[in-house]
C-alpha cells in the first residue's frame, strides 16, 4: 500500500524535474516486525539495482505487538540508532499484514481516471471490510480489464496505524517515501515480473507465517497463522532437553527428511509442520471455492513461494509440494533485481529469504 493511489506508486517523482533512475540517491527498504528491523539497500546503477547495505536488529519482546506499537518512544530511539549507524536517507516502509484488508471488485468501464474508481472503491469500501470509510486508508491495482469493466485488487489499511508508522519514522529522521503492505512488498520481491499466474507466497517467520495468495503482483487474498519456525525449534527443545540454540542448530542440521538416520527429528518435527500443512490446505481450498462479486471462479494456485528463515527447512518444499498438489519452490529474492550472473549480492541465499520484504520495498520503485 503506497500513501498514493497504488497506479502511481510505482513511478513517484522524487522532485518536480526527476532525475534518471540510476542517478537517484539509494532507497531502503525497512521491514519492521513484532522482534525485528530489517533493511535492504537497493542502488540504482546504469546496469540496474545492486544490493548495497543490509541488516537487522533485534527488538525487545512487547515492543512491537501484532503490528501495532506499544512503545514508540523506544522504537524512534532504535530507528534513529539505525538511520546514524547506516547513514539512511529515504526509506521505504512495512505495514503490518495484521491491520489490512483486501477485496476485489470489478468497475464499470474501462480506461478509467483514478478519482474515478476511487469513488466506486469508497462506496463498496464499508460492505467490503469492518472499517468505515472515516478510518480507513486505501489502495488499488488494477488486475483486467473486460469488454465493459475493469477488474480492481483493493488493499485497505486502519488510518491509525498507518498514521502511527508515520509518525515513528518521521521521529526518527527518516524519510518516508512510501509505506506498503508486507503481502505486496513480498510480491514485488518474488513474482517474476509479467508472471500473470494465480501464486501463494508463504513467508514462514519465526514466530508467525504470512500467506498471500496473488495474481501476478496483486495481492488478492491474506491469512497470518501461528504455524512458524520458533514452534519447531521449541517442539525440539522441549523434546531433548537441550538448549534453544542447541535445538535451531539441530533443526537446520537435520531438516525435515523421513530418513533412518534422520527418524528421531522428523518425528519430533512432524507435528508442527503438518500444522503449518493444513494452514496452506485450508487456505487454498478456500480460495478455489470462493465466488467473486461477479460470480466467477477464483483461479486454482499454480506457485507456491517459500520465503523467510523458516523457509530455510530441509525437505520442506518437496512435502508441501505433495500436501497440496502444487509445485513449491524456495523464492529468488533477487529474480526481479539482477541475475546472479550480473550481480553476486553479499548475503547468503538462506539469509536472503529471511530479507524478502525489505528486498521488495527497495525495488518498489524498480
Amino acid at each position: 500500500m503506497a500513501t498514493s493511489p497504488h497506479v502511481q506508486k510505482r513511478s513517484f517523482p522524487l522532485t518536480v524535474f526527476p532525475v534518471p533512475k540510476y542517478l537517484s540517491p539509494p532507497v531502503v527498504g525497512l521491514d519492521i516486525s513484532d522482534h525485528a528491523i530489517r533493511f535492504v539497500e537497493m542502488v540504482r546503477s546504469r546496469r540496474g539495482p545492486r544490493l548495497g547495505r543490509y541488516g537487522r536488529v533485534e527488538l525487545e519482546h512487547g515492543l512491537v505487538v501484532d503490528g501495532e506499537i506499544q512503545d514508540e518512544a523506544k522504537l524512534v530511539a532504535i530507528l534513529q540508532e539505525i538511520r546514524r549507524k547506516y547513514r539512511l536517507g529515504v526509506v521505504y516502509g512495512s505495514l503490518p499484514t495484521e491491520h489490512a484488508y483486501y477485496f476485489r471488485l470489478s468497475v464499470p468501464g474501462t480506461s478509467i481516471p483514478p478519482k474515478e474508481v476511487r469513488n466506486v472503491i469508497e462506496f463498496k469500501l464499508e460492505e467490503s471490510v469492518p472499517v468505515s470509510p472515516q478510518e480507513a486508508v486505501f489502495d488499488y491495482m488494477f488486475i483486467e480489464e473486460r469488454s465493459d469493466t475493469t477488474d480492481v485488487a483493493v488493499a485497505v489499511m486502519q488510518r491509525k496505524i498507518v498514521e502511527q508508522y508515520i509518525a515513528v519514522l518521521s521521529h526518527a529522521g527518516m524519510a518516508a517515501w512510501m509505506l506498503e503492505v508486507e503481502p505486496e512488498a513480498l510480491a514485488c520481491a518474488v513474482v517474476p515480473k509479467g508472471d500473470k499466474n494465480t501464486s501463494m507466497i508463504v513467508d514462514l517467520g519465526e514466530f508467525k507465517t504470512i500467506i498471500a495468495i496473488v495474481s501476478g503482483q496483486a495481492v488478492l487474498f491474506t491469512a497470518v497463522v501461528e504455524a512458524a519456525s520458533d514452534a519447531l525449534t521449541t517442539a525440539i527443545e522441549k523434546k531433548l532437553a537441550i538448549s534453544h540454540r542447541k535445538a535451531e542448530s539441530l533443526k537446520k542440521e537435520s531438516g525435515f527428511q523421513n530418513t533412518e538416520e534422520n527418524k528421531n527429528i522428523y518425528e519430533i518435527l512432524a507435528t508442527g509442520v503438518s500444522a503449518l500443512r493444513d494452514e496452506l490446505v485450508k487456505h487454498a481450498d478456500y480460495w478455489s471455492q470462493r465466488s467473486n462479486a461477479d460470480g466467477s471462479k477464483n483461479v486454482p494456485i499454480q506457485h507456491v513461494y517459500l520465503c523467510g528463515g523458516g523457509a530455510n527447512l530441509k525437505g520442506l518444499p518437496a512435502y508441501l509440494s505433495s500436501a497440496l498438489h502444487t509445485e513449491v519452490s524456495l523464492a529468488n529474492v533477487w529474480v526481479n533485481a539482477f541475475g546472479i550472473h550480473d550481480h553476486i549480492p553479499t548475503i547468503s541465499f538462506e539469509e536472503s529469504l529471511s530479507f524478502v520484504t525489505a528486498v521488495g520495498l527497495a525495488l518498489a520503485r524498480a
